[in-house]
C-alpha cells in the first residue's frame, strides 16, 4: 500500500515538475507581470475614480427629477381645523363645533423637474476639471 502511495507521489511530482519547466514566453512573463503588479492595480483603481468623477460631473447636465411625500393625521382640533384650512374644505356657511372636529387625514405628493439652463460656466468647469 505504500509502495502505491509513493509511486503515485512521484508520479504527481513529477507532472508537477514538467508542468513547472514549460518555457515563459514573453506574453506569459507580461501577463504575470500586470495581474501580481500593486502598482498596475493602483492605476486601474485610479482610472475607475476618474471616469466616475468624469460621470458625475456630466450627470450634472441631465435633467433631475424629485419626489416627496407626506401624510399627517389627527384628531386634535386645533391640528385638525388647521388641515381643514390647507385643504382649502372650511365650509363657510354652517360654522362647525371647534371643540369636536372630525378626525382628518392629510396626505401630500409633490414632484419637482429641474433643468439646469444657466449655471454661470460652473458645470463645464467641473466637467473640464474631472
Amino acid at each position: 500500500m505504500t509502495k502505491a502511495v509513493a509511486i503515485c507521489g512521484l508520479a504527481l511530482l513529477g507532472a508537477w515538475a514538467a508542468l513547472a519547466a514549460e518555457p515563459w514566453t514573453l506574453e506569459r512573463a507580461l501577463r504575470q507581470a500586470l495581474a501580481d503588479n500593486p502598482d498596475a492595480r493602483l492605476a486601474q483603481h485610479r482610472l475607475a475614480a476618474a471616469q466616475a468623477g468624469l460621470d458625475q460631473a456630466n450627470a450634472a447636465f441631465w435633467p433631475r427629477l424629485q419626489f416627496q411625500s407626506s401624510y399627517a393625521g389627527s384628531d386634535n382640533p386645533m391640528q385638525a381645523f388647521g388641515s381643514i384650512l390647507n385643504q382649502r374644505a372650511y365650509n363657510y356657511g354652517s360654522p362647525p363645533d371647534f371643540n369636536d372636529l372630525p378626525a382628518v387625514d392629510n396626505l401630500n405628493v409633490r414632484g419637482l423637474a429641474t433643468v439646469p439652463l444657466y449655471a454661470g460656466g460652473r458645470t463645464t468647469a467641473a466637467r473640464h476639471a474631472a
